[in-house]
């Protein structure tokens, strides 16, 4: 409970001073807000109808400024001599509403009842509302720059929220803009406090894995091309994991060198040395039994495969013998052999040909 001369010591202070009822409480060190409003309500002075002091524009878009940039809500209030709930709001009304919903209501609604000698007439809060305009203007062209530079270097939906991106994306849109918006201006409608576009700024040209690519550049030289990855990481010992070796190798085209396998052959080569080419391609004869070609043909029946070794004359195409069976091995050419030898006369020699 306070005493008669608390509350009167209080209400005295709010009626004789500029100060706000957070001033006041603050300056006292009691009570609270609320219940100051209360102790004002019951003065006649006061009679519940009093309004509240009309913060200019100026100072709420600088206690914007400074929550925006990093400064608590409580600091920037102190700072600016307002309640740490004027700021609060301020902030909260900026970011659903921009620079037009930090504009002080009109009051000029009210002042119809009074006489016309009361009324206000223009001044140069005029010309301040005038300069909010032009700033109004201007923020909402620095929007659309900034929603253009959205969807060229960041590559997002032009609808993104400005305020949802990176710090790092942040930091890439003020930096396309910087010649033509100035600084504070970017980073209080970005919410990106100051200290954290140097930092993300300092560090955008910066190649922290510099001295690495140049080591696995010369450890894949040294290995003529033949390591991978994890062959380069073991062989650097190095602290960084095989993904960034990896896309280090990937960003400066390091492919090993990766030898394609061969197909599987039974073909072993000749064991002596291949006879003369004495055909030379001219299957043509002018007699019987001058010429004879002969190879093994694979026919694909519904039990399997089946082998055909026949014999064939050049002079008139007829077969002169043939052999078939489930395997093409020497001994099925061997038998087609015999038999189409057993045809021959006395003097024929006939010149075979098979590939």
């Amino acid at each position: 409970m306070f005493s008669l001369e608390e509350r009167e010591r209080a209400v005295e202070l709010y009626f004789t001073t500029p100060m706000t009822t957070a001033q006041v409480v603050e300056h006292l060190g009691y009570p609270t807000r609320q219940c100051l409003e209360r102790w004002l309500a019951m003065d006649s002075r006061y009679a519940g109808h009093m309004a509240k002091p009309i913060i200019p524009l100026e100072t709420r878009r600088r206690a914007v400024e400074l929550v925006l940039g990093g400064m608590q809500q409580k600091q920037a209030a102190k700072q600016l001599g307002v309640s740490v709930g004027a700021v609060h709001g301020w902030v909260r009304a900026y970011r659903k509403g921009g620079m037009a919903a930090l504009q002080p209501k009109n009051r000029n609604s009210a002042q119809g009842n009074k006489p016309a000698g009361s009324r206000r007439w223009p001044s140069v809060a005029d010309d301040d509302d005038a300069e909010a305009l032009r700033r109004r203007v201007e923020e909402l062209e620095l929007e659309n720059a900034l929603m253009r530079e959205v969807v060229e270097v960041v590559k997002k939906d032009p609808g993104a929220d400005l305020r949802r991106l990176s710090n790092r994306e942040k930091t890439l849109l003020i930096d396309r803009l910087r010649p033509a918006y100035s600084l504070s201006s970017m980073t209080c409608l970005l919410a990106i406090a100051p200290s954290s576009y140097h930092y993300h700024h300092a560090r955008l040209g910066v190649d922290k894995y510099a001295g690495l690519r140049a080591e696995v550049a010369g450890a894949f030289a040294d290995s003529k091309g033949r390591y991978g990855y994890r062959r380069i990481k073991a062989v650097l010992k190095t602290g960084v994991s095989e993904k960034v070796v990896r896309r280090i190798m990937a960003e400066e085209g390091l492919v090993a060198h990766v030898p394609k396998r061969r197909r599987y052959s039974s073909y072993e080569g000749e064991t002596t040395p291949a006879p003369a080419n004495l055909v030379d391609r001219d299957f043509t004869a002018e007699r019987p039994n001058e010429k004879w070609l002969t190879d093994i043909s694979e026919i694909k029946a519904r039990d399997g495969k089946v082998y055909l070794s026949p014999m064939i004359d050049c002079f008139d195409g007829k077969i002169v013998a043939y052999t078939a069976g489930f395997s093409p091995n020497a001994e099925l050419a061997n038998r087609m052999l015999e038999k189409a030898a057993s045809t021959l006369p006395g003097n024929a020699r006939p010149l075979v040909h098979s590939d």
